[in-house]
């Protein structure tokens, strides 16, 4: 879901080469969409996925000359055709996908890195290439949403920026009056879960939740429950009781958030604060006859996720954890850019 920030910390702490490919056009159906990434090294290693193992050997041998070339280029691949040359021969696509290769010179990965620094500081970041006649990245500049611009152009205020960053679009676009050609990728920072309880079937969840790219920050008063050992995976471990920790704690309209202290009294407490706050997704744990009594002084709000998780007929922590995860996954989705 998250790729691009594993790609991103992976261009700015390695130092071997690089070739940087992204879908940038899409027709038809395919695996991955528009802005997908994936990362190849000087090694033979690679992080990330564009299909579904149809066209990462092709492009594994295409990024290797790159290496040695140490520029850019666009291909594209017809998965639409049946006939046994094309690639389109049983891969269980049905679409034409082009594709922009890179190789990662150091002025693009410190650019790079700025772009990371941006997102840890949660904002969006819009990063534009302009495509030249000859299909390669002719320049390039970045705008974070504190207007901060930076890259190798200088006519990036010549372009609709603001129009672009608040579509949030991945897409490929000529310009009406002109025949340049640009892509346009939105850099998103990871989407917050933020888990109130850190008993022992909280830790599949912290670690499905943060496998699928999301920034995990748990909070207990309980030190010994609360600690690196058990959460590996978790942003931020915040010990402080719950009142405290909600009223001192900067949530976003974005957030997610998961009840599950298993404490009925802080469960009530921390319900009647957390609601009174606008948030992408709010669920608690445990039964609806629970969450009624929780809300003895007004009813079970219909935003309030209660049974929490997509009924699959969950037993066990980690299966609960895979339905809370996948419905907060869906409540994102249908959000939509906010």
């Amino acid at each position: 879901m998250k790729d691009i920030h594993s790609i991103l910390n992976a261009i700015t702490n390695t130092t071997q080469a690089k070739v940087l490919t992204t879908i940038i056009n899409v027709e038809g159906s395919a695996y991955r969409k528009e802005g997908t990434a994936m990362l190849f090294f000087g090694d033979d290693s690679e992080l990330g996925l564009l299909s579904g193992g149809c066209l990462e050997n092709d492009l594994k041998e295409r990024a290797k000359q790159l290496m040695v070339k140490k520029s850019s280029y666009i291909t594209k691949y017809d998965m639409m055709s049946i006939d046994e040359l094309s690639w389109g021969q049983q891969s269980g696509c049905n679409g034409k996908i082009t594709i922009l290769l890179e190789y990662v010179n150091e002025q693009l990965q410190i650019h790079l890195k700025e772009v990371e620094r941006f997102l840890k500081k949660g904002l969006t970041v819009l990063h534009v290439k302009k495509i030249s006649e000859q299909d390669a990245v002719s320049e390039y500049f970045t705008m974070a949403e504190e207007k901060h611009i930076f890259g190798t152009s200088n006519n990036a205020n010549k372009l609709p920026l603001n129009k672009w960053l608040s579509e949030q679009k991945n897409k490929l676009v000529n310009l009406d009056d002109s025949s340049e050609k640009y892509f346009i990728q939105v850099f998103k920072p990871k989407p917050r879960l933020v888990i109130l309880g850190a008993g022992p079937d909280v830790r599949p969840l912290v670690y499905f939740a943060a496998k699928v790219g999301y920034s995990v920050i748990i909070n207990d008063w309980r030190p010994a429950y609360c600690n690196n050992e058990f959460f590996p995976d978790a942003d931020q471990l915040i010990i402080d009781f719950p009142k405290e920790f909600i009223n001192k704690f900067t949530f976003s309209s974005t957030d997610s958030v998961v009840i599950m202290t298993h404490n009925f009294h802080k469960d009530k407490e921390i319900l009647e604060m957390i609601l009174q706050r606008k948030l992408q997704y709010v669920g608690i744990l445990g039964p609806s006859k629970r969450t009624a009594l929780l809300c003895t002084n007004h009813e079970i709000p219909e935003s309030l996720h209660s049974p929490i998780g997509i009924e699959i007929g969950a037993e066990g922590p980690e299966e609960i954890a895979i339905s809370i995860v996948a419905e907060i996954i869906k409540t994102e989705r249908n959000q939509g850019p906010l």
